[in-house]
């Protein structure tokens, strides 16, 4: 994986992994540490990725009307831990 802070190709794995299970690698010309995550989007989310993208998806496929058949704006809530300020900003970063 290269760096994304120098876009070095010269970043080894490191043995331990972030709270939510993220692989941490090490970029031998900086000398800096980041996760699979950095750069993305969803580097700064405390949700796993996979709940996060299910809830982009419910908010895009329910935006102009919350009548909701799968997805509720009170099921929203649950998988973030936080509550819909956290769908919200995760929207905007979209």
């Amino acid at each position: 994986m290269g760096c994304p802070y120098c876009q070095g190709d010269a970043t080894q794995e490191m043995e331990r992994t972030t709270a939510l299970g993220y692989r941490l690698f090490r970029c031998r010309p900086c000398r800096r540490t980041f996760n699979e995550r950095t750069g993305t989007p969803f580097n700064h989310l405390q949700a796993p990725t996979d709940i996060a993208l299910l809830v982009v998806l419910c908010i895009r496929q329910h935006m102009n009307d919350m009548i909701v058949l799968s997805c509720s704006a009170p099921s929203i809530p649950g998988p973030l831990g936080r509550g819909m300020s956290s769908a919200a900003r995760l929207r905007r970063r979209d």
